[in-house]
């Protein structure tokens, strides 16, 4: 089967296994029987993703498969999730705004960033020899490609302020 189709077969199945989990969840605790008790649960568990992000979702899957696909071809020395990213930007030239559903997908992930920072921060702990033996290279490469970010983001902030 090809990674776009797993990839979609993957997202549809998670869509359902999550519904029949809110059905589980809202159901009263056991030896309850007012309607106005909670359920056992947390709350957050009966919120559902709602349906305006799938189409976001499957945006930005369509630009991760399409920079798989590139890597795939062209055996590019970069990763494919960063080709994906840089289609989605130049999308995003393109039509010269962000379209609705995916201003609603990336409001309704960015909460989630941090958890993105998990692995990292397990490779951190459990490769000691490693970030000792390169980690002055390492700090130096994060510092340099630091400066340029930082600047770049002081001069969008600072030329968004100038329209409002």
């Amino acid at each position: 089967m090809p990674i776009g189709l797993s990839l979609l077969a993957t997202v549809v199945t998670m869509r359902r296994l999550s519904a029949e989990v809110v059905e589980l969840v809202d159901t009263l605790d056991l030896g309850s029987s007012a309607s106005r008790r909670e359920s056992s649960s947390l709350s957050f568990r009966t919120i559902l993703l709602p349906e305006s992000i799938m189409p976001g979702l499957l945006i930005l899957l369509a630009c991760l498969i399409a920079g798989h696909l590139l890597n795939f071809l062209f055996a590019l020395p970069v990763p494919a999730a960063i080709l994906g990213m840089l289609i989605l930007l130049a999308v995003l030239i393109v039509l010269g705004k962000t379209p609705a559903v995916l201003q609603h997908t990336t409001a309704t992930l960015s909460p989630l960033l941090p958890l993105f920072l998990i692995p990292v921060s397990t490779g951190i702990v459990t490769q000691g020899d490693i970030i000792a033996e390169y980690g002055p290279t390492l700090l130096a490469i994060l510092i340099i490609s630091l400066i340029p970010g930082i600047l770049v983001c002081g001069w969008i902030m600072g030329k968004g302020k100038l329209h409002d």
